[in-house]
Formats: structure tokens, sequence, C-alpha cells
């Protein structure tokens, strides 16, 4: 007579009657080789069968070799989704930066493009969208065209970026401001202090050490000599 002994967790059965349907399907076949685990084990596990004599050992194992090829398989179909994914957005920018270049004038897609290559970290609009509505860019031109603000902490960087804001500054007739006219802006965005005078005019001091070059002369607008080629 044939005794089947089930070693392992039994939580791993389809159902509790499979336990049962696998004991008489092996009694009434006497061959274990019939054996399918997946008609009586969940998803990812497996019978291991050894026989003695009469008796016939199922040792509940999990199927590591399906189970690492899934996940490689997964791995592989995720790698290959970014992949398309980056592709994607690599060619939608390209199609925006090829209608673009129809629309502005050289010199601004020019440096856009170098912005977007050396500098692309610095948040800067589009010169298109720039041009299609100025209104909402004013601000942002008049004082990162004034050539005194410290946007990106690279000198060439910040020279490149200045310049691009000075063209659509002088493009859309827009004056720059002037350093007096910079920090006076820059105050009246903060917040309000205190009115000790003298910890506010301290803590004012120090906020704009942060932002603005007290050294760069108006000049330094112009095109940085590695990056930019002179638009005369």
């Amino acid at each position: 007579m044939v005794n089947v002994h089930i070693l392992g967790n039994k939580e791993f059965f389809v159902s509790k009657n499979a336990i049962q349907k696998i004991k008489k399907f092996i009694k009434d076949n006497n061959d274990t080789s019939l054996i399918v685990s997946s008609n009586y084990l969940k998803e990812g596990y497996k019978f291991d069968v050894k026989k003695e004599d009469e008796d016939i050992y199922l040792t509940i194992n999990e199927e590591k070799n399906n189970i690492s090829i899934d996940k490689e398989d997964k791995r592989q179909k995720l790698k290959d989704k970014l992949k398309q994914m980056k592709n994607d957005r690599y060619g939608t920018n390209i199609k925006k930066m090829n209608q673009m270049k129809k629309t502005v004038d050289k010199s601004l897609f020019k440096k856009y493009s170098l912005i977007q290559r050396f500098a692309q970290n610095t948040p800067v609009p589009k010169p298109d969208e720039v041009l299609d509505n100025p209104g909402m860019y004013k601000d942002q031109i008049q004082m990162f065209g004034s050539g005194f603000l410290k946007i990106s902490g690279n000198e060439k960087y910040d020279s490149l970026i200045s310049s691009y804001f000075k063209e659509l500054a002088d493009k859309l007739g827009y004056p720059v401001y002037s350093i007096n006219e910079l920090q006076e802006k820059m105050k009246q965005q903060m917040p309000q202090q205190p009115k000790n005078n003298e910890t506010s005019q301290e803590t004012t001091n120090i906020n704009l050490e942060s932002y603005v070059d007290s050294d760069t002369e108006s000049e330094s607008s112009d095109d940085p000599p590695d990056l930019i080629e002179s638009n005369n």
C-alpha cells in the first residue's frame, strides 16, 4: 500500500481539497512523473518528489528558477518601457525645438539651445512662449537681463542666461533693472521683517547677498566667449 507524506507549509495548496486530491491521484496512478504541481499548489510553488519503497514524500518548495526568470523578465520590460519613454520625450523635444527654430530669431534660439545644453537645471522660459505672452515674463526679463543676479552659480552660465534675457528685453522694449531698481524690487518681494531697523537692515543685506552680485557691472550680460559667439 502506498503512503503519501506531505512536507512543507500546507497553506500553499490551492484548497484544502487539493491535499486529498493529490494523495488520491498518487495512489490511483502510482506514477509520480505524472504529477503536475500547478494542479494542486499556488503559483510559484512545486512538489519535490522522493520515493522510498511504499512511501512517497512530497516536499513543497518555491519554483526559484521560474521566479528568477519572471523577475528578470519584468525588470527587462521595465527597462524597455523607460527607454521608450525617454526616446519619446527626446523625439518630442526635437520636434518642438525644430518648430521653435522657425519662429524665433536665430540668436535667441541659439542662446536658448545653449542654456538647455549647459544650464538645463536653471528654469528658463522658451523664447516663443515669452514672445507670445511677454507681460507674464516682464519682471523676470528685467531682473535676469540686468546681469546682476547670480542665477546658476556658474559665471559663464549666468552670463549666458543674462544675455538671453537681455536680448528678449531689447526685442520687447523692456528696460532692464539697474542695481538700485533690482534691490528695491527684491525688497518688495521679501517677507515683511520686524520693525526693528537694525535687525531688519541686517536681514535684508544677508538676503540680497544671496542673489545680487554687487561687483558685477551692467556689461556682464555680454556673451561668454566659450559658449556664445559675438552677435555683431
